[in-house]
């Protein structure tokens, strides 16, 4: 028996046109393969980039959060002020404090073009990349535009690596996601009132005698903010305040170049104007500017001096944000108490007040994007907590000269200094169901 084969040039053709649409079915699945897109390597607490022992700012080196996930790091840690408090597109860096330099600035910068980074927003922790093991320090976002963000952290512990956490929030379902680069750098330099003017769209100022020290007597001093790029806005926040009351002592803030622009506000005004307060004492007092210019006036007599003010301005190309609006209870009872500092892995027992009923309130605002970073807690004052304004724009403090506190008291003694007065003392069993307890407070 014979056999024969026969290959005809109609099947040769059509073989070889399998082949062929073979391989470019080949080719276009390779291709598809290539065209999934990549996470970023720190896309993880994990993974973080190393950026090195601080200071350390290269920004030669651009990162993106392009294509990053949410992290999976626990339950329990996410930032505090992010806006809708998921971070879905974040990655991580890490530094190193030095032995040498303890305080610094994490400035974050977008470059505002196409491929730019837009509404970002950071946090840094300290603790371990473990699931629920990091600790929150401080958080900031950006307004609604920007691209940059900055964010300060004083006091740090030496050769301890810290993270940062790096996203962007959107209004909508498109991403904000981009380019930045990431410096950990020196604080700037604290400039005083006295010195006369600054260019800086960011800067920190303080009274004359400097962070540390007193106002002299007989002061008046004029220091002009012109930054030197376009300018739609200005925010002055003064972290705090201390100015003798009733006098001449006080801080006025205009809105441009000079004390003849209109009045923002004024700071221990013996007249009730626009914005004014009129107690000698606050924390987180902020005024906006819409002039490309912010002037500051500071008056002292010669009497008495006090620890003055320290605060910090920065400018946006965007208009002023509106400030979320503050709500203050009081009087209220212990149930509320428990309810305004009380968390979900905690149960909290009130064993003692010690406090005048109108001296103490729970607040909230809406959003956790606020001075405070924090959206509800307890406010307890030395003097009337409806002195606590409704918009959110100072905590200030009136003498109401009621009894002090014996511990306080013991401990001022020792030093040669004077009793206290308007004590405000809540004493709180605290219950934690975790491994971690930490507290938030603003003094």
């Amino acid at each position: 028996m014979s056999y024969s084969l026969h290959v005809s040039n109609e099947k040769y053709h059509l073989i070889s046109s399998m082949k062929k649409f073979f391989l470019v079915a080949s080719a276009l699945v390779v291709m598809a393969l290539n065209l999934v897109a990549q996470a970023p390597i720190n896309n993880e607490c994990a993974t973080a980039i190393n950026l090195g022992t601080a200071p350390a700012c290269d920004t030669s080196i651009v990162y993106s959060n392009d294509n990053a996930t949410l992290s999976n790091i626990g339950d329990e840690n996410n930032p505090t002020c992010f806006n809708g408090g998921i971070p879905n597109r974040d990655v991580w860096f890490s530094f190193v404090c030095p032995d040498t330099l303890f305080d610094f600035r994490i400035l974050l910068s977008g470059n505002g073009g196409v491929n730019s980074i837009v509404n970002p927003q950071i946090a840094v922790y300290r603790g371990d990349c473990t699931f629920n093991d990091l600790f929150e320090l401080s958080c900031a976002i950006a307004d609604v535009g920007e691209t940059g963000v900055f964010l300060d952290l004083t006091g740090l512990t030496p050769n301890v690596t810290y993270y940062i956490r790096v996203s962007d929030y959107s209004l909508t379902a498109t991403p904000n996601s981009g380019n930045f680069t990431l410096c950990v750098d020196k604080l700037p330099e604290i400039v005083t009132i006295d010195q006369g003017s600054s260019s800086q769209c960011e800067g920190t100022i303080t009274d004359s005698g400097g962070a540390n020290g007193d106002y002299g007597p007989n002061e008046d001093y004029v220091f002009t903010i012109c930054p030197s790029q376009p300018t739609a806005c200005i925010t002055l926040t003064l972290e705090y305040f201390n100015i003798e009351e009733n006098f001449t002592d006080g801080l006025t803030i205009f809105d441009g170049n000079s004390i003849s622009a209109p009045q923002l506000a004024k700071i221990n005004s013996s007249a009730f104007t626009q914005n004014s307060v009129t107690a000698g004492g606050g924390v987180c007092f902020k005024v906006h500017g819409t002039s490309p210019c912010m002037t500051l006036q500071f008056l002292s007599d010669n009497f008495v001096e006090f620890e003055g003010f320290l605060g910090h301005w920065e400018c946006s190309n965007l208009p002023c944000p509106p400030d979320d609006a503050l709500t203050v209870n009081s009087p209220i009872d212990n149930q509320v108490i428990v309810a305004a500092v009380t968390t979900p892995a905690t149960q909290v027992t009130i064993t003692d007040i010690k406090c005048n009923t109108d001296a103490y309130g729970s607040f909230s605002y809406p959003t956790a994007n606020n001075d405070l970073q924090m959206t509800k807690g307890l406010v307890l004052t030395s003097g009337l907590v409806a002195a606590v304004s409704g918009l959110g724009q100072d905590f200030a403090s009136t003498q109401l000269l009621l009894p002090g506190d014996a511990d306080l008291d013991v401990l001022s003694n020792q030093q040669g200094g004077q009793e206290s007065y308007d004590a405000c003392v809540v004493e709180l069993d605290v219950f934690v169901a975790t491994d971690q307890l930490s507290f938030e407070y603003v003094f």
